[in-house]
């Protein structure tokens, strides 16, 4: 089976009289073998950006979200338009230490951690990944930015200095 397009087209004489008919056949087959394995690429891209259970953004260089993943929709309305500290610190003023501006400044992959105010007052901790996203000649249009909760890990880091920091004491004590 085939993928076709089929023309057909009157020529006309000088005088306006119909003197026989062109007929073309465009096949569309590597077309519509092409869409069908763009529609798959689109299908899974989808799924791993959707299925990645922290956050990734699509950010244009005014830092406003161009294209959010399902875990960023599901938990910040309206978040296509919003700025970058709206959605990932939740705050209404811009973070001068952040990962994601510095990139765009840079033009470098950028990393850092963001510590948040959580719905329940409690710190929570992000680990924010920006990447500048470069047209062909260079110049940065957008930035991508995957941000992760590491709160557990900082909490377990937090403990583990803690109890270095009092073994240190004890054998201290102990050598007294």
């Amino acid at each position: 089976l085939y993928n076709v397009v089929y023309r057909k087209s009157l020529v006309h004489d000088s005088e306006g009289n119909t003197t026989g008919i062109v007929t073309t056949i465009d096949d569309l087959t590597d077309l519509k073998d092409t869409e069908k394995a763009l529609l798959a690429s689109e299908s899974q891209k989808k799924a791993i950006l959707d299925g990645f259970p922290g956050s990734i953004i699509l950010f244009d260089v005014n830092l406003s979200a161009v294209w959010v993943n399902d875990n960023v929709r599901n938990r910040v309305d309206n978040s296509i338009g919003k700025l970058c500290h709206e959605i990932i610190c939740g705050d209404t003023k811009g973070c001068e230490k952040c990962a994601v501006p510095r990139s765009i400044r840079t033009g470098q992959v950028s990393i850092g951690t963001q510590q948040v105010e959580g719905e329940d007052g409690h710190d929570l901790f992000y680990e924010v990944i920006g990447t500048p996203v470069k047209n062909s000649e260079g110049a940065i249009e957008s930035v991508i930015v995957i941000a992760r909760d590491i709160t557990d890990r900082f909490k377990l880091e937090k403990q583990l200095r803690h109890a270095q920091k009092m073994e240190a004491i004890g054998t201290l004590a102990g050598g007294i």
